[in-house]
């Protein structure tokens, strides 16, 4: 990925996270009934994800350079990772909440800034986050077993999808670098074309010129003053040979007088 676009695409995700703080605010105040310490647990996390939020929003705005993208990419979707598994584990008293599906955003990010490879190192590091999740409702939710088919299956929907969108993202890359070599193929191609309408259009100056008097004199003068733009020369001269004998008809450029 270019630089440019690695540029873009750290922008688009820093509005998406600052977006991210309002829904989640509203998310922990309509959270329902919190055990002792929960509720204060999820405001501090909204409270540092909505201050990564502005800081890396700020970083990205002042603009990174191309050493420093991939090493700040890395790092933003590490802290979106925790900031997900944080709110991952917050919300294990509730028994019916779907909060596992948090883990999803980073996955589809983790996609789309390393492809293939992303999703599947990020399901591997969200696997410990999964085992605990786990427990902690084995622990807080009365008569509830610990369910190792939640862990395995998503895992598994996990790396499927890492799967698929990192193989669409990097189809995309291909067809994008593609579409940007036939454009440079093009541009190439139209400058050629603009350099032989140019060629052309001197040579039927110079053709013009040769017409332009009766006086083999003049007419070659005008030549040579058109033949300026077809054939760059510092000076010239048209020679009329006639069996044995030379004569220079008209000179140009440096020393012609």
């Amino acid at each position: 990925m270019s630089p440019e676009r690695r540029q873009r695409l750290e922008e688009w995700i820093a509005w998406v996270r600052i977006g991210a703080v309002p829904f989640v605010v509203l998310q922990v105040l309509i959270g329902g009934d919190y055990p002792p310490g929960y509720l204060r647990a999820a405001w501090i996390a909204t409270a540092v994800l909505g201050v990564g939020a502005v800081v890396l929003f700020l970083a990205v705005r002042r603009g990174l350079s191309p050493a420093v993208l991939p090493r700040f990419g890395l790092a933003a979707l590490a802290f979106d990772t925790a900031a997900a598994s944080s709110f991952l584990l917050i919300f294990n008293f509730q028994a019916d909440n779907p909060i596992r599906q948090v883990l999803y955003v980073p996955l589809i990010e983790a996609a789309v800034r390393f492809g293939v490879a992303g999703p599947l190192l990020y399901a591997a590091a969200t696997a410990p986050v999964l085992v605990g999740f786990e427990l902690l409702r084995q622990h807080r939710i009365q008569h509830l077993s610990y369910q190792y088919q939640y862990v395995t299956f998503q895992l598994g929907i996990e790396v499927l999808t890492g799967l698929i969108v990192g193989w669409l993202v990097r189809s995309l890359r291909g067809e994008a670098a593609l579409a940007e070599g036939r454009l440079a193929e093009a541009e190439e191609l139209r400058d050629e074309l603009g350099r032989r309408a140019d060629v052309v259009d001197a040579a039927n100056r110079c053709a013009r010129a040769l017409g332009s008097s009766l006086e083999m004199e003049q007419a070659f003068a005008a030549f040579i003053r058109e033949l300026k733009g077809l054939v760059p020369f510092d000076r010239v001269a048209i020679v009329l040979a006639e069996g044995s004998r030379a004569r220079v008809i008209a000179t140009g450029g440096l020393g012609d007088e």
